[in-house]
């Protein structure tokens, strides 16, 4: 019924789909071909879609949209081999059409590697008829007389095998001796640009078969009676490349003649129909739908990932490795708008798409589930709560041993061929004589052994079998050639690990240029990048100079302003660009002025006095050096190094080096050296990229992307001359302290929290007005100071930080300032704590005397120091659990307008361990609290409370604190005004269930924030 539903409306999908494609026949046909998977597939319920026409209409633009985004990722997220996709269909879909005719030479040396592997195991037969002659798994399975697990390991083998036949192939033995020397005859390059590729590297194939061509019989006694032993190597090997041979086995086994399966991948494009087709005349597109379409279908079913991709509303946001029969995956997808999710495997097939619906959208959840072949399936369910969470589930039931057996058996009753009725004992016969055969080569080593044609029983079998002498497991061949493949298995993984994959320049630079033009900020965040610019009178020579360049973006790239500071932290020269595309530029003594855009960035390399304006990215290094391929490259673990050597002349100036380093995996610039000779002079110049991050516009202040107004008014001649007469030495040039980034501000606040774990001083932590940070404190001595000072030693020098701490004992060296005499009202107190009575009465009852005879004096004395002893405790107490408190609401607050999720992940690893620091300690502070007080004044056991506050984010962080921060400052008051003498003392607050319930409330939540900050 879908496939009907979908094929009447194939007219109206097609003509949606050009228009979305700008009239592309080929990307429009896919599109439509990927909907007609997804919607024949899905196994949701059609009464759930209220409007067939626009849920079709949805998917192909939301498709339109991912595959736009993937076709921009397809660079940098994931590189894969040719020898890495299934077949050769999949494969050149992927290949863009320019680079078509580089990866011809690569498909013939895979076409090389399979004509000689062929010969010699049955890796090279199955890598044939999966990638070239268009196989399913299943069939190759019954062509082999084995299960599709089988198949897959042989695939899996002769991938592995080709990637290093590919890169080494002397490595490999079998490229040495028979096997080579075999495919001496096969060309290694296809006729032309435009020609038939899949036909020509078939008919390599063809004309690298050997021996003889297998008998009819012979066929028939391998799949009609099941001798699958009788399928040796070598003979498959020749079936594989032999047309004539192949088919006939496909007539045997029911499956498509390879006429059926071949299809040119170069269509004329005058062949296409019209764009307004009815789709109702005969050969249209829906005689094409119920072929092609269907193909499609089969390949997705019998398709088997090893790693499953979930892109949301055309991202990549999470992947999930398939390592076992059920593999599962909860994925938090923030507090975004969720329109729709795929799922592809890691060779970019997609098994799943999911819309959201409007009306999903006010309900808990939406699931989808498709169905795939051998039982395989997948799910998702997407629940609507706080934050969207997807969980993915994928089924891949374990492979039974019966099934190779059942597919065996299973060839009669799918051969078309009609079977000679009029001897059906002698058919009998023989299939019974071959089991014999099988049964007694198994027990004696696959020893062949020749019997008659008498029927024997299964009772005479067994009493064979129970006669003959068993050998010890070790001595049994089968037992050796298992552990002898055990250890091929694992030297070969061992080896693979070690094979190196080269990178070019050409191609790091074209994915490093895409990355850079993609990866653009969200809306409303705002790009900040540092780098550091070092001038050299030559390489490795002396410093000259360095410089800071701050550069900071909006999101839609329209508004940018770049300033460059000396090492004085003074402003020395910025631009600053518009909306529309003007350029202001301002120089050290001179007004801001305006000036055209710099297309060709080589221009910057003739003024020594424009240097800065270089933009430290890949595509402006490409068009500097301008023959990438020229370029060698060096790899480390963390990075990509890309040297250019050759001379570049550039006005009056010539590049002599070039040297960019590149960042993996994501490939993004982090530094740049030029070096440069301009009138006989060598200078090196050295950008060092030293902070990269993205903060919401909301906390940048506006004035970052405007000029200041001391470099754009004049000030008055009187003005200016007091100036330069207050301050004959300092320049008349503009002072700007950088902005302190959160790394650094969480940085400083993580070194002060592991300086001052007590809390006994007076030290802070604050951002200044033009955004810098600032340390203040009051400590106790010198000593204490120097000590700080060293803790802090790691951002002494930021020029983003200023430090200034100082000592009492510096005070009072200090001026004397007149003492000021304070005079206040003398209030009334009480003469003991408000439960004084009660902490007595428990004392008296717990405390024993250690004398016999003791004073009735001595002991209420006793007693009172006991009062006092556990009322200053309990006061301490909550006293420190008051300052984690606020310790911890002081860190929330400080960080509570930036995203912790975009901070680097050293951050807000440190930012988290403070927040589960001074949770755990309020935690624990208050069960003893809890502890102490609950024999005095709280009679039985406590209850526990029913308030349930789950945290499933930073905002339900941030919440949790500022509650816990009010239930401390409530349970100190009570204690202060229950074990403290004031005029305020009062016991019935911490007599009141409130006061209980407080106390739990308190521990209950702080323990909840350890846990979170844990994860």
């Amino acid at each position: 019924r879908r496939e009907e539903l979908f094929t009447q409306r194939y007219a109206q999908l097609r003509a949606w789909a050009l228009r979305l494609t700008n009239q592309n026949r080929e990307s429009a046909e896919d599109l439509v071909q990927d909907a007609f998977i997804q919607f024949a597939l899905g196994r949701t319920s059609l009464e759930d879609i209220d409007n067939i026409d626009g849920y079709l209409r949805r998917m192909l633009r939301y498709m339109h949209l991912s595959r736009i985004n993937r076709s921009a990722q397809r660079f940098f997220d994931q590189t894969l081999s040719l020898s890495d996709y299934d077949s050769f269909q999949q494969t050149w879909r992927t290949i863009a059409p320019p680079d078509r005719i580089q990866a011809q030479e690569e498909l013939c040396r895979i076409c090389t590697y399979a004509c000689s592997r062929k010969e010699t195991s049955r890796a090279g037969s199955v890598l044939i008829l999966r990638f070239f002659h268009d196989y399913y798994p299943t069939e190759i399975a019954r062509i082999l007389c084995t299960s599709r697990h089988c198949v897959d390991q042989w695939q899996r083998l002769a991938r592995s095998e080709l990637k290093l036949y590919l890169t080494s192939p002397t490595r490999l033995r079998f490229v040495n001796g028979k096997s080579k020397a075999a495919t001496k005859t096969v060309p290694t390059k296809l006729s032309g640009v435009n020609c038939d590729v899949l036909s020509e590297l078939r008919q390599m194939i063809f004309r690298s078969r050997q021996g003889q061509c297998l008998q009819i019989d012979e066929l028939h006694e391998i799949y009609e009676l099941g001798n699958g032993e009788a399928l040796i190597t070598a003979k498959l090997g020749h079936l594989v490349s032999c047309p004539a041979c192949l088919d006939v086995v496909n007539q045997i086994l029911g499956l498509p003649l390879l006429a059926d399966r071949w299809q040119p991948e170069i269509e004329d494009q005058k062949n296409h129909p019209p764009d307004d087709t009815s789709g109702t005349s005969a050969g249209g597109p829906v005689d094409n739908l119920q072929s092609g379409y269907r193909r499609r279908l089969r390949e997705v079913r019998e398709h088997k990932p090893q790693e499953l991709q979930i892109a949301v509303n055309g991202s990549v946001f999470g992947s999930l490795k398939v390592s076992s029969d059920r593999s599962e995956l909860d994925l938090n997808l923030g507090q975004q708008r969720i329109d729709f999710v795929e799922v592809y495997s890691e060779q970019g097939v997609q098994l799943m798409f999911l819309s959201v619906s409007e009306a999903a959208r006010s309900t808990t959840e939406q699931w989808a589930r498709i169905e795939l072949s051998e039982g395989r399936s997948l799910e998702a369910r997407l629940c609507f709560k706080s934050d969207p969470i997807l969980h993915l589930t994928y089924l891949e039931p374990a492979q039974q041993p019966t099934q190779a057996l059942t597919l065996v058996q299973a060839v009669k009753e799918h051969s078309p061929i009609t079977r000679n009725s009029a001897q059906p004992g002698v058919s009998r016969s023989k299939a019974v004589l071959r089991s014999v055969q099988q049964f007694v080569r198994t027990i004696l080593g696959n020893r062949r052994v020749i019997t008659g044609d008498s029927d024997t029983s299964r009772q005479d079998l067994m009493l064979v079998r129970a006669s003959l002498p068993r050998k010890p497991l070790w001595t049994r061949p089968e037992f050796l050639t298992a552990v002898l493949c055990l250890l091929m298995i694992s030297a070969f993984l061992i080896f693979k690990n070690k094979i190196p994959q080269r990178e070019t320049a050409t191609s790091l630079l074209v994915r490093a240029t895409l990355a850079e033009e993609t990866l653009v900020p969200e809306v409303g965040q705002v790009t900040r990048r540092s780098i550091t610019l070092e001038e050299r009178s030559s390489a490795q020579g002396p410093l000259i100079s360095r410089q800071r360049i701050e550069v900071w973006q909006k999101s839609d790239q329209k508004e940018r302003a770049r300033r460059v500071y000396d090492e004085r932290n003074q402003l020395i020269a910025a631009t600053w660009t518009k909306e529309k595309g003007a350029i202001t530029v301002y120089h050290h003594g001179s007004k801001p002025q305006s000036q055209p855009i710099v297309e060709r960035p080589d221009f910057l390399l003739m003024k020594p006095q424009d240097i800065w304006q270089l933009d430290v990215s890949a595509k402006e290094f490409k068009m500097l050096i301008k023959e990438a391929e020229e370029a060698h490259v060096e790899e480390t673990v963390a990075t990509y190094t890309l040297r250019y050597d050759k001379e570049t002349h550039v006005g009056s100036s010539r590049l002599l080096k070039a040297t960019l380093t590149l960042g993996r995996p994501n490939l993004h610039t982090i530094e740049e050296t030029l070096l440069i000779e301009r009138s006989g002079e060598l200078r090196e110049y050295r950008f060092v990229e030293t902070s990269f991050e993205r903060l919401p516009q909301t906390a940048v202040q506006p004035d970052v992307f405007e000029i200041e107004k001391e470099l754009s008014e004049s000030p008055p001649a009187g003005t200016r001359t007091r100036e330069i007469d207050s301050s004959p030495g300092t320049p008349a040039v503009v002072t700007n302290l950088p902005l302190a980034s959160t790394e650094l501000e969480v940085d400083v606040a993580y070194l002060l929290n592991q300086a001052n774990r007590e809390g006994n001083e007076q030290v802070t932590l604050s951002r200044t007005s033009n955004g810098s940070l600032r340390v203040d404190g009051i400590v106790e001595s010198e000593q204490r100071k120097m000590e700080l000072l060293h803790a802090l030693a790691p951002v002494n020098n930021n020029p983003a930080v200023k430090i200034e701490i100082t000592s009492v004992e510096a005070m009072k060296r200090g001026t004397v300032s007149p003492q000021t005499i304070t005079i206040r009202d003398a209030e009334d107190t009480a003469n003991a704590i408000a439960v004084y009575n009660e902490l007595r009465a428990y004392f008296n009852r717990t405390k024993r005397s250690n004398t016999n005879t003791i004073e009735k004096q001595d002991r209420e004395d006793e007693l009172d120091e006991y009062v006092r002893a556990f009322s200053t405790n309990v006061v301490n107490r909550a006293y420190r659990v008051l300052f984690h408190a606020i310790e911890l609401q002081r860190l929330a607050n400080r960080f509570g307008k930036v995203d912790m999720r975009t901070v680097s992940s050293d951050a807000r690893v440190k930012w988290l361990q403070m927040t589960r620091e001074h949770a755990t300690i309020i935690e624990r502070e208050t069960a003893v609290l809890r502890i102490q007080l609950q024999p005095i004044l709280f009679a039985g056991q406590l209850t526990t409370p029913d308030d349930d506050f789950d945290i499933a984010g930073d905002l339900d962080l941030c919440r949790a604190i500022e509650r816990l921060h009010k239930v401390a400052l409530a349970n100190n008051q009570a204690i202060r005004d229950a074990f403290t003498i004031s005029a305020k003392s009062s016991s019935a607050a911490i007599k009141s269930s409130q006061f209980r319930h407080s106390l739990l409330i308190a521990e209950k939540l702080a323990a909840k924030i350890s846990e979170f900050s844990a994860r």
